[in-house]
C-alpha cells in the first residue's frame, strides 16, 4: 500500500516538475491542429431521399405473410443503392455535369464521394455526395437520384418495347382473321340458309370458345416471355444463367406452376371464369408466382453478389420469364388435349350443324382474341412510356451552408487531448529515466537514511552578495 502511494506520489511529482512540458504539448497540438484545420480545403455534403415504394399487389401481400418478405425487401434496397453507385449511373453523371475536360473526374473518384444509407423502415433510401463546393454537391446529388430514375425506367421500357411489338403485329394480324371469319359466318349462313344453332351445339361452341381463349391468352404469355428473354439475353450477353435456374427449390416452384396452369384448364373445360374453383386456382397460381420470384430475388443476390447490380434485376426478369415459358408450355399442352376430345365430339354432329358451329366459335375466338391483344397492347404502351413509380424523390438536394470536413473544434478539441496525452506520458517517462535526490524525503525513500541537515540552495544572486 505505501508502494502504490510512492508511484502515485512519483507521478503527481512528475506532472508537477514537468507541468510546462506537459502544457507545451498540449498548447502546440492544438495550435498545430487548429493551423491545418484552417487551411484544409472544406468538403459540403448534400443530401437527397429517395422512397422505394413497395408494392401492393397480389404479389406482395401474398409475400407479406412469409418470413423472407422483410430479407426481400432489404435485398431490393441494397440492390438499388449498389445501382446508384454503378459504373453506368456515376458516369452518365459525370457527363451530364459539363465538367471542364482538364478537371474532369475518374469513375472511381466520384464513386468514392457518394454514399447511401437505407432507412429503418427499408423504404426511405438517402444519398449523399461530397464535393468542394457546395453548389456541386447539389449539382451532383440531383443528377444522381434522376439518372438512376432514368436507368430504372429504360429497364423497364427495353423490355416493354419488345412485347409491344410483338403484340402490335400480333393485333393486325387478329383484326385481319376477325374480318375473315365473320365474313365466313355470313357467306355460310347466307349459303347454307342457316339461321342459328342449337342449344346443345351453342354450348359447345361457348365451351370451345374459353378453351381457345384461353389458348390464345397463352401464346401471348408465352410469346412475352421470349420477347422478355431475348431482351435480357442481349443485356447480359456473355452472363450465364444456368447455375441460378438449375437451383432445386426453384425448379420446384416451376414443376408446381406448370401443374397448377394444367389444373386450370382443367377447371376451365367445366366451369367459367367466375366459379370459385376457378378463381381459387388463379389465385394459387399467383402466390407459386410470388414465392418463385422471392426465391429467385434470392439466389441471384446470394450466388452472384458481385455481378454488376443492373445485370442482377435484368437475370432475374430472365430466370422468371424462362419460368413462365415452361408452366406456358405445360398449360398449352393440356389446352392441346382437350381440344382434341372436343373436336370429335363437334365431328359428331351433322355436316351442315357442325360447319356453322366452326364458323360460329372461329368469329367468337377471333373477336376475343382482338379484343384481348388490343387491351394488352395498350397496356405494353403505356407500360413502355410511363416512368417508373416504384421509385420517388421525397427531397430534393438543397446548397449546403456549413461545410461537413474539416470538423474544426472537433479537431482541435481530439488533437489538444492528445497533446496532453503525450505530454503526460513523457513526463512519466522523463521521472522514471532521471532518479535525482532533489529532497529530504527523496533520501529517507531511496537511502532509508535519517536526514541530519539540509543545505539550502542558494541562487546566483545571493552566491554574488556572499
Amino acid at each position: 500500500m505505501v508502494e502504490n502511494n510512492y508511484e502515485l506520489q512519483d507521478k503527481i511529482r512528475a506532472i508537477k516538475k514537468y507541468r510546462w512540458l506537459i502544457f507545451n504539448c498540449f498548447f502546440f497540438a492544438g495550435v498545430i491542429a487548429a493551423v491545418v484545420s484552417f487551411m484544409m480545403t472544406p468538403t459540403y455534403q448534400a443530401d437527397t431521399v429517395l422512397r422505394v415504394h413497395q408494392p401492393k399487389g397480389v404479389e406482395t401481400a401474398l409475400l407479406g405473410n412469409r418470413p423472407n418478405s422483410t430479407d426481400t425487401s432489404k435485398q431490393l434496397m441494397s440492390t438499388y443503392a449498389d445501382i446508384i453507385k454503378s459504373r453506368g449511373v456515376v458516369e452518365a453523371v459525370i457527363e451530364k455535369a459539363n465538367y471542364p475536360a482538364s478537371n474532369k473526374p475518374a469513375y472511381e473518384d466520384m464513386a468514392r464521394r457518394i454514399t447511401t444509407q437505407i432507412g429503418k423502415e427499408n423504404e426511405l433510401l438517402t444519398v449523399r455526395v461530397q464535393a468542394n463546393d457546395p453548389e456541386e454537391s447539389q449539382k451532383i446529388a440531383n443528377l444522381l437520384t434522376t439518372t438512376f430514375i432514368e436507368r430504372l425506367t429504360s429497364l423497364v421500357r427495353a423490355e416493354q418495347k419488345d412485347v409491344r411489338v410483338f403484340i402490335g403485329d400480333r393485333l393486325i394480324a387478329a383484326k385481319q382473321d376477325l374480318e375473315r371469319s365473320e365474313k365466313a359466318v355470313a357467306d355460310f349462313k347466307r349459303d347454307e340458309k342457316a339461321v342459328s344453332l342449337q342449344d346443345k351445339t351453342r354450348s359447345l361452341v361457348d365451351w370451345q370458345t374459353a378453351v381457345t381463349r384461353l389458348s390464345a391468352e397463352n401464346r401471348v404469355s408465352l410469346a412475352s416471355a421470349q420477347a422478355r428473354v431475348s431482351n435480357a439475353s442481349r443485356e447480359l450477353a456473355s452472363e450465364n444463367a444456368g447455375v441460378f435456374a438449375d437451383n432445386s427449390l426453384i425448379q420446384q416452384y416451376k414443376s408446381r406452376l406448370a401443374d397448377q396452369q394444367i389444373e386450370l384448364v382443367s377447371l376451365m373445360t367445366r366451369y367459367n371464369d367466375l366459379h370459385p374453383r376457378v378463381v381459387t386456382a388463379k389465385a394459387g397460381i399467383e402466390e407459386t408466382k410470388a414465392s418463385l420470384n422471392s426465391e429467385i430475388t434470392k439466389v441471384v443476390n446470394s450466388e452472384a453478389p458481385s455481378m454488376n447490380p443492373v445485370h442482377q434485376i435484368i437475370l432475374q426478369n430472365k430466370i422468371q420469364a424462362q419460368a413462365e415459358m415452361a408452366a406456358m408450355n405445360a398449360q398449352q399442352s393440356a389446352i392441346a388435349g382437350v381440344m382434341a376430345d372436343s373436336e370429335k365430339e363437334l365431328a359428331s354432329l351433322p355436316a351442315k350443324e357442325q360447319g356453322l358451329a366452326r364458323v360460329t366459335r372461329d368469329a367468337a375466338v377471333a373477336q376475343e382474341v382482338y379484343t384481348m391483344l388490343a387491351r394488352r397492347h395498350e397496356e405494353a404502351k403505356i407500360s413502355e412510356v410511363m416512368q417508373s413509380t416504384d421509385v420517388q424523390i421525397v427531397d430534393l438536394a438543397t446548397t449546403p451552408s456549413l461545410p461537413v470536413k474539416p470538423a474544426k473544434k472537433l479537431n482541435i478539441v481530439v488533437a489538444s487531448l492528445l497533446g496532453l496525452l503525450l505530454g503526460t506520458g513523457i513526463a512519466v517517462v522523463l521521472s522514471g529515466i532521471r532518479r535525482t535526490v532533489d529532497n529530504a524525503e527523496d533520501v529517507k525513500r531511496f537511502l532509508d537514511l535519517p536526514v541530519i541537515a539540509s543545505i539550502p540552495t542558494y541562487g546566483s544572486a545571493e552566491r554574488t552578495k556572499q
